[in-house]
């Protein structure tokens, strides 16, 4: 009578996951106040860009 494995035990033994580098990452962020112009004014002035 033999044991029934489980989906890790199988996958152990089946899979090779492997990673050499990672190439390029994406993030989306909704930022509501960035959209219009006054919000996107006092972002770039608050990480000390000078004033136009």
């Amino acid at each position: 009578m033999t044991i029934p494995r489980s989906v890790a035990d199988v996958l152990t033994t089946h899979t090779l996951f492997e990673v050499e580098c990672i190439d390029r990452m994406y993030l989306n962020v909704y930022v509501p106040g960035l959209q219009y112009a006054p919000g996107l004014v006092a972002y770039v002035h608050q990480r000390g860009f000078p004033p136009e």
